[in-house]
């Protein structure tokens, strides 16, 4: 069977590209040129195709299409602004400007982000990993944090945060089960195994201390997010005041990470509860609500990027279904 050459280039090529290979179902070696502001994707199909249906008939080329928009803007902390696509078949090549009114690409975050990702996202290996990556999980996960990059507004932000951390604990689970692990019934207890926190409270301790954690934060308002980075010891008497002797093992940012995230998502954006279209000034949910985004965001900085090298599931899953138990690894 013949095989025919199809290209999709976005804007002028430049030249100083990362090319990245990749295999998208049946189709194998599909080349991605990715430069700042510039796309080449480049595909021997065996199916014959018009230059204009090769994003309308093919199921390759708009899959290439995501993943090298979405290497874009890990490479560069920014969409591309879309002025002309080329479609080329053989001899034959299709240009067609975008219109400002009816764009046919387009990315879904207008402008650069907001905040980086921190450190070990431009490299490599990582590059290569996010180009390769078949699990739609992981791939959501990393869209919804990428996404949360762009937003200011506290429930928006939140909202692509935790998307980004269910989806990751939601592959950590099936990742764990391929290694022939003991997949336990609740994600969150199989994700906490990963990074080494000890306990997980059961749901009535949790319910009496919600309230109470949210209380802790909204004090410690102003120097919050800096303790976790820097120095914990000042807020993690406060958590442990309220935790008591009974609950002295729940480790204190491991409850606010997961468990308060949840109870927020339920909060806000289940049907029968408002939409928050206006907050007095800082009242305290939207002061709790950002300083748990700047937790959440602070574990993806520094842990999702693992996930897309190629030696981790081996060095660090495996070993821990099949009970080697490594050391556990940093959260924040």
């Amino acid at each position: 069977m013949g095989k025919y050459r199809y290209e999709l280039r976005v804007n002028e090529p430049k030249k100083k590209t990362v090319i990245f290979r990749i295999d998208i179902e049946q189709t194998k070696q599909i080349e991605l040129q990715i430069a700042k502001d510039s796309i080449k994707i480049a595909a021997e199909l065996s199916k014959r195709l018009a230059p204009e249906d090769i994003l309308a008939k093919s199921r390759v080329f708009p899959k290439a299409l995501k993943q090298a928009m979405l290497l874009h803007l890990v490479m560069y902390s920014k969409p591309i602004k879309v002025h002309s696509y080329y479609l080329t078949s053989g001899e034959n090549t299709v240009i067609r400007a975008e219109s400002q009114e009816s764009p046919y690409i387009y990315s879904l975050i207008t402008n650069k982000l907001l905040r980086g990702t921190g450190e070990g996202w431009n490299c490599a290996p990582v590059l290569q990993g996010i180009a390769a990556c078949e699990s739609s999980r992981l791939i959501a996960s990393l869209s919804a944090y990428l996404m949360s990059k762009s937003k200011t507004n506290v429930t928006e932000r939140f909202l692509y945060l935790w998307m980004a951390m269910n989806g990751l604990y939601g592959h950590y689970a099936v990742t764990f089960k391929a290694c022939k692990g003991n997949n336990d019934a609740h994600m969150q207890n199989i994700f906490v195994k990963l990074y080494g926190f000890e306990h997980f409270p059961d749901s009535a301790v949790a319910d009496r201390l919600r309230s109470k954690a949210d209380k802790v934060i909204y004090r410690n308002q102003e120097c919050f997010a800096e303790s976790l980075r820097m120095n914990k010891a000042e807020l993690t008497e406060d958590f442990i005041h309220f935790l008591g002797t009974d609950a002295e093992n729940i480790d204190p940012y491991w409850y606010y990470l997961i468990r308060q995230s949840y109870s927020y998502r339920c909060r806000i954006f289940h049907a029968n509860y408002q939409l928050k279209l206006l907050s007095k000034a800082e009242e305290s949910e939207i002061v709790v609500l950002r300083a748990l985004s700047n937790v959440i965001e602070s574990f993806l900085d520094r842990n999702l990027t693992k996930w897309f090298d190629s030696t981790f599931v081996e060095k660090e899953i495996k070993p821990r279904a099949d009970g080697t138990e490594p050391s556990p690894l940093p959260v924040f």
